[in-house]
C-alpha cells in the first residue's frame, strides 16, 4: 500500500490566492520514503500574496520570483501526474494525508486543480487522513501524552495548542523553531507519522477520525425510528479540562459520503433566545472520509435529559438544511466544487488536450440565451487560465489587457464578496469583501512599522516593493488614474 504525505505553502488562506511551494513524497507502509516530489511556483500575473501569509511562510517575495521554476498550470499538472502514479500502481486506496491539511491544503489543492482543468478525484483511489486527527485522538486517550500548553508568561494561561511545531517539539520530535518551508514540514510531518505508529501502534493509513460510520451503519440498517444521539469528544483549548462533551443528534445523510448532525448545545443557546431563524447555525455537516468526529455513546440516563431538546432540534430542522445551498453571489474559485464533473472534463479536454471541440462546446454553453452557472462558471475559469498562462508582446495583447483590467477592478478594487475572510475588516468594508489592493499595501506598511524582527521587516519591505511593481500594482494605478481622467472631462 502507498500513502502520499505533503505539504503546501500558499500566497492566501483564500482558494482564490497560488501555491509559492509544495512537497509530496511518495511512502510506504512502513514509511519509507520511495519519492519526493518538491516544487516552487512564480506568482500567475492576478495574483498577489497577503501580508500574513508572507509572515506566516517566511517567503521574500521578489526573490521567490526570481528564482520560482515552474508556473502554477505545470505546478498542477507535476503534482497531479505524481499522485496519479501511485494511485495507478497501488491495487489499493492511496491514503493522501498532511498535518491541518483537512482544513486548508485539500480545499486548497483541489481548487487548484480544478481551475487548472484537472479531476482532483481520482476515480476513488484516494483516501484521506490528518496527522492532527491522530494527535488529538491520542491527547483524548493516551495517559502518557503531553497537554500541549502553550508556553506563556501568565502563569494561569493554560491554552492548548496543536500546530505542528508546539506538538513536535513537546513530543522531542523537532529541536528548533519550525522553518515553514513545505519540505522541512512535510519531513516533519512524516516523522510524526512514524513516532504515533511506533509508540502507540496508531497507522497513519488505518485511521478514520469519523468515529459514528459503525454506528450510524447500524443504525440506518436497523432501520428505528429513534434518534440517533452521540457526544463528540472535543479537546478543550483553553485548558480547563481536558476534553469536552457536545451532544449531537443525527438529521441524516446529505449523500452517500457525508452526514447531517446538530450541536445540541448550539440548539439550545439559540433556542433560549427566540431566534428561530438562527436555529440552523447549528446543523453541522460531516464528510465520513475527511471530518474528525470522536464519538462517545450515550448512557440510558443521559438520553433522558437530552431526548425532548434533540426531538425538538429533528423536528425544526429536518428538511430544511442543503449543504449545496446556492452562492451565486461568490466566485467559483470559492466555491469551486459547484462545477459539474462533466464539465470540468470538457476543461480538461481544451486545457491539456487542445481539444477545440470541447472549448466550442464550453464556449456555446456560455453564450446560449438562457445560460446556466455551470456555463459561465467553466467559462470563467477558462479565460482565467488563458490569461494567467498568455505570453505577452503578442497579437492578443490589447484583448487579454482589457481581460486582465476587467479582473483587477472586480478582485483587487472591491468586487469580489467572499463567504469568509477572518483578516478582512468587515466593520470597514461594511460586507465580506476580498481585501483590495490598497488595504493589503496599507496592512503591510502598518505590520513593518510594528515590526521588531529585521527579518521580517525585509520580507514586507520586499512584499511592499512586489505590490508596487507586480502587474497587479501597475493596473490598479492605470485603472485609477483613468478614472481620475473620465471625471474630470465629464464622461
Amino acid at each position: 500500500m502507498f500513502g502520499i504525505i505533503y505539504d503546501l505553502e500558499t500566497s492566501d488562506l483564500l482558494p482564490t490566492g497560488q501555491i509559492l511551494n509544495y512537497t509530496f513524497l511518495a511512502i510506504n507502509e512502513h514509511f519509507k520514503v520511495l519519492e519526493e516530489l518538491i516544487g516552487t511556483v512564480r506568482l500567475s500575473c492576478t495574483q498577489l500574496p497577503t501580508p500574513s501569509a508572507i509572515l506566516a511562510n517566511k517567503i521574500n517575495i521578489l526573490t521567490h520570483q526570481a528564482e520560482a521554476e515552474e508556473s502554477e498550470a505545470e505546478a498542477a499538472f507535476k503534482i497531479h501526474s505524481f499522485i496519479k502514479k501511485y494511485c495507478d500502481l497501488s491495487s489499493a486506496q492511496v491514503c493522501l494525508a498532511g498535518y491541518n491539511s483537512s482544513k486548508f491544503d485539500l480545499g486548497f489543492l483541489r481548487t487548484t486543480f480544478i481551475r487548472n482543468g484537472l479531476n482532483p478525484y481520482f476515480g476513488g483511489k484516494l483516501t484521506y487522513s490528518d496527522l492532527i486527527f491522530l494527535t488529538k485522538k491520542l491527547f483524548l486517550t493516551a495517559k502518557d501524552f503531553p497537554s500541549f500548553r502553550i508556553k506563556k508568561k501568565k502563569p494561569l494561561d493554560r491554552r492548548v495548542s496543536f500546530s505542528l511545531e508546539n506538538v513536535a517539539q513537546r513530543l522531542g520530535i523537532l529541536t528548533g523553531a519550525q522553518t515553514h518551508h513545505s519540505k522541512e514540514d512535510a519531513y516533519l510531518t512524516l516523522e510524526l507519522a512514524k513516532f504515533f505508529w511506533d509508540k502507540y501502534d496508531l497507522h497513519l493509513f488505518k485511521f478514520n477520525a469519523f468515529e459514528p460510520y459503525p454506528l450510524l451503519q447500524k443504525y440506518l440498517e436497523e432501520g428505528k425510528d429513534e434518534l440517533f444521539l452521540l457526544y463528540r469528544l472535543e479537546p478543550d483549548y483553553k485548558g480547563k479540562v481536558k476534553y469536552k462533551k457536545i451532544p449531537y443528534v443525527f438529521l441524516g445523510l446529505n449523500n452517500k459520503n457525508s452526514s447531517v448532525w446538530v450541536n445540541l448545545n448550539t440548539f439550545e443557546e439559540i433556542d433560549k433566545i427566540g431566534k428561530v431563524s438562527r436555529l440552523k447555525e447549528a446543523v453541522e455537516f460531516f464528510n465520513h472520509n475527511t471530518s474528525c468526529f470522536f464519538a462517545k455513546e450515550f448512557t440510558e440516563e443521559e438520553k433522558k435529559e437530552w431526548v425532548a431538546l434533540a426531538a425538538r432540534a429533528k423536528e425544526v430542522l429536518q428538511g430544511k438544511v442543503n449543504a449545496r445551498a446556492s452562492r451565486k453571489n461568490f466566485d467559483i474559485e470559492l466555491d469551486i466544487y459547484r462545477l459539474e464533473l462533466s464539465t470540468l472534463d470538457l476543461l480538461h479536454q481544451a486545457i491539456w488536450k487542445k481539444n477545440t471541440g470541447a472549448l466550442e462546446v464550453l464556449k456555446k454553453r456560455f453564450q446560449a440565451k438562457r445560460r446556466t452557472q455551470n456555463a459561465k462558471d467553466a467559462w470563467v475559469l477558462w479565460q482565467r487560465f488563458q490569461l494567467n498562462n498568455y505570453e505577452w508582446n503578442g497579437k492578443q495583447d490589447a484583448y487579454f489587457k482589457a481581460v486582465f483590467n476587467e479582473y483587477v477592478k472586480y478582485r483587487w478594487l472591491g468586487g469580489m464578496e467572499i463567504p469568509f475572510y477572518t483578516d478582512c475588516c468587515v466593520e470597514e468594508y461594511k460586507k465580506y469583501l476580498h481585501p483590495p489592493y490598497h488595504y493589503l499595501l496599507r496592512q503591510a506598511k502598518k505590520l513593518k512599522k510594528r515590526c521588531k524582527s529585521e527579518r521580517e521587516k525585509a520580507l514586507l519591505e520586499s512584499l511592499i516593493k512586489y505590490y508596487e511593481i507586480s502587474p497587479v500594482g501597475k493596473a490598479v494605478k492605470e485603472i485609477l488614474v483613468s478614472g481620475e481622467k473620465a471625471a474630470v472631462s465629464g464622461k
